[in-house]
């Protein structure tokens, strides 16, 4: 008697991540080229997705050839079968017979069908599960493991840099520090400048932007479409930020990307918005630095690797938005 394993989740540490599975095939041959035992190996895909490919649009004429080149093969096997014992003359005929007829059978058959079925079936197409992206889990010797597939090509699975601790200087509620000073880009209550705040300089209108390292995100995703906040973590991973694990909102944010944080992580917030074009920043009263993201309804993929380089590698400031207060002593609409 056959024994029917149980279906059950694999257990291990994610290692490595890679887009398709032949990357994560190519990791695990990396592996046993260096003598690793993959016996504790296993890939797993996520963020399933069930994709039909539309190929074409079925017509009667279609659906009668394909009828026919069926019928024609049954026919030629029946033709075998009757002219058993025969001739090599007579079995030509009869396997011939027996093509001319099925195809014909097969051609009126597969034509009716195709008549009673109506459209509701019309198109020809193939369908196939697709996975966004394919987990590498190690069961065993992980730091090995996971030391070796960051030599391999593909792997979006990078350290993450032990997060420092700094001394922040307190702030009121409205993001400004004790001396009256401003952090960029910080909006009071009611859009002023408060009495006594003294001018900033022209120059303070930009700032550098944060280093990736100093910067810990956290990313929601608030849609239904599955997997949004998983890539984005992805690509904040790949530029070099602090991540936490990825999560969920069932309150959907009706715009692109809204990203939060506290008056005094203002420039690590839009060191954030340089790789989501179109977001929006606001303020919070949080005393956690970290900078959180919410992936909204308009919001359409995580950006490009070129282009995450592309931002990496320019020297360009962090401008102070419209609509935010000036760092200068006048009121800005």
């Amino acid at each position: 008697m056959a024994v029917v394993m149980e279906p059950k989740m694999p257990t291990g540490t994610e290692v490595a991540s890679y887009q398709t599975y032949a990357q994560a095939r190519a990791g695990v041959d990396f592996l046993s080229d260096y003598g690793f035992d993959v016996s504790s190996i296993t890939i797993v895909g996520t963020d399933l997705h069930m994709v039909e490919r539309v190929t074409g649009r079925l017509t009667i004429a279609r659906a009668s050839m394909s009828g026919a080149s069926s019928g024609g093969l049954w026919g030629a096997l029946a033709g075998m079968f009757m002219s058993a014992g025969q001739n090599a003359g007579g079995t030509g005929t009869w396997v011939l017979g027996g093509i001319v007829i099925g195809a014909l059978v097969g051609m009126a058959l597969s034509a009716l069908a195709f008549i009673l079925r109506g459209r509701n079936r019309d198109l020809l197409s193939s369908q196939q599960v697709v996975a966004e992206r394919y987990a590498i889990l190690a069961a065993s010797d992980v730091d090995r493991a996971f030391t070796l597939l960051q030599r391999t090509p593909g792997n979006m699975a990078r350290p993450k840099r032990a997060r420092e601790v700094t001394e922040r200087p307190k702030k009121d509620s409205v993001g400004f520090f004790p001396d009256g000073r401003p952090r960029f880009g910080a909006a009071t209550k009611e859009g002023d400048i408060p009495s006594g705040a003294p001018e900033a300089s022209a120059a303070s209108s930009t700032n550098e932007a944060v280093a990736p390292s100093q910067v810990t995100v956290t990313v929601i995703n608030t849609t239904q479409h599955q997997g949004l906040a998983s890539k984005a973590t992805d690509m904040l991973q790949t530029a070099g930020f602090q991540t936490e694990e990825p999560a969920n909102s069932d309150v959907e944010y009706t715009g692109k990307v809204r990203i939060t944080a506290p008056a005094d992580s203002v420039d690590a917030a839009y060191s954030v918005a340089r790789f989501f074009p179109g977001s929006n920043v606001r303020l919070s009263d949080a005393e956690d630095a970290t900078v959180k993201v919410e992936l909204g309804t308009f919001y359409d993929d995580a950006m490009s690797a070129e282009d995450v380089q592309r931002i990496l590698k320019s020297n360009d400031s962090i401008e102070q938005p419209a609509k935010c207060r000036p760092m200068s002593g006048t009121k800005q609409d």
